[in-house]
């Protein structure tokens, strides 16, 4: 198929293709107005040597102990845990199952000793209140003999959802839509050429010169 071919092929199938974009439109619109708004509240910590070392050799050792990665990353792991989610529950007071649907999130900055440590709800009060409970519970958990974890960002609860995004969702479905409708279009379109052959659609030009001279011969026959 040229290209020629197949904007002809459209034009002429436009209507499915609006057809097609207007019922995804309509579709992602309405799966949008159906969700709740999610929100999501971060808190930000960093890791230090404690400030209780004076041995200049205690602290060489507690940054390098930071530099190796291996204690800031299972410190990210632990606010992750089932433990810290029970722990998060009853400090807040709310069910265990609110705080497994934060999907608590703890994430090693690179190149930094600051862990982002995230929750998300649909309450954005319940978003903020989970990132810095764990937050706390993770600073109580961690020995300060040798390091300590500074809260350097609290959490607040958030204003604008994370989800749903509207204009996202609408646009893919638009796009799924227009991709649907030309793929309808151009299926039509075989399928046609499939029951009328090309030979059918325009005559053979000596079957139209066989015709007039047979058409002809009958006009003298019958004039004799």
């Amino acid at each position: 198929m040229d290209l020629d071919t197949f904007f002809r092929v459209l034009l002429r199938g436009w209507w499915l293709i609006l057809l097609a974009v207007l019922v995804t439109v309509g579709s992602a619109a309405y799966a949008v107005s159906l969700q709740a708004p999610v929100y999501r509240a971060t808190t930000t910590v960093e890791l230090r040597p404690s400030g209780l070392l004076d041995d200049p050799r205690q602290i060489i050792d507690a940054q390098n102990s930071l530099e190796r990665r291996t204690t800031i990353n299972t410190v990210a792991r632990n606010a992750m845990g089932s433990s810290m989610q029970e722990q998060v529950a009853s400090t807040l007071g709310i069910q265990l199952e609110v705080v497994k649907d934060a999907d608590i999130a703890a994430i090693v900055i690179p190149e930094t000793n600051l862990i982002e440590i995230s929750a998300r709800s649909t309450e954005p009060t319940y978003a903020a209140a989970i990132a810095n409970t764990v937050a706390e519970q993770l600073r109580k958990e961690l020995p300060e003999k040798v390091l300590q974890m500074v809260i350097t960002d609290r959490a607040a609860p958030p204003t604008t959802p994370v989800e749903p995004q509207p204009t996202r969702t609408i646009t893919l479905g638009a796009l799924f839509g227009l991709a649907l409708g030309i793929g309808f279009a151009l299926l039509g379109h075989v399928l046609q050429r499939m029951r009328v052959p090309a030979s059918a659609d325009v005559p053979d030009e000596t079957d139209t010169v066989d015709a007039r001279t047979n058409g002809g011969k009958t006009q003298q026959l019958f004039t004799r």
